[in-house]
């Protein structure tokens, strides 16, 4: 099962926009879509807006932090499901939990290591992939069974008829 990357989008929140320079070469090299947002606000306009399969989320941003802001996110019924992957410089183990705690999927400390986070990346969006395959799997069973169910009813109805007359006739 090969996942094909330049299917997926992954929505940068950093307020500082080296940072976000530096993901999206880094996320563009490996064939992502790639959208990026510097506040929560611009982050809640580019969800509406995008279909997103996954965020990078910084924890340290003004007004509101990336923790508040994924609590929101996961308040959210279309946008609860969505990995989120906490990159910031934040490192101590309470932190760490929290981001854990309060629905992050994966928690990198900065600086981080390019090698290191494409591979936590790929990861998620495999998660992600096999997620979906597993949901169109379960619909295709679903539609199967229900095409059994048709199929034994009309067998059974085209039976019952002769069956019935030849108990009559042997009674």
């Amino acid at each position: 099962m090969e996942v094909i990357f330049s299917n997926y989008s992954i929505l940068i929140v950093d307020d500082n926009e080296i940072n976000i320079m530096l993901l999206r070469v880094i996320l563009e090299e490996e064939r992502f879509r790639v959208y990026a947002a510097t506040s929560a606000e611009e982050a809640l306009a580019e969800l509406a807006t995008n279909e997103v399969d996954l965020i990078l989320m910084d924890v340290m941003m003004p007004a509101v932090s990336g923790f508040e802001l994924t609590e929101k996110l996961k308040s959210h019924e279309r946008l609860r499901n969505i990995p989120i992957i906490f990159i910031t410089e934040l490192s101590s183990p309470e932190d760490i939990v929290k981001g854990f705690d309060i629905g992050g999927c994966d928690y990198i400390t900065k600086p981080f290591n390019p090698p290191e986070l494409i591979r936590r990346i790929k990861h998620q969006v495999s998660l992600i992939h096999s997620r979906n395959v597993i949901i169109e799997q379960k619909s295709s069973l679903q539609e199967a069974l229900e095409n059994r169910d048709q199929l034994y009813t009309s067998i059974s109805h085209a039976i019952r008829s002769p069956i019935s007359s030849l108990k009559m006739i042997l009674n």
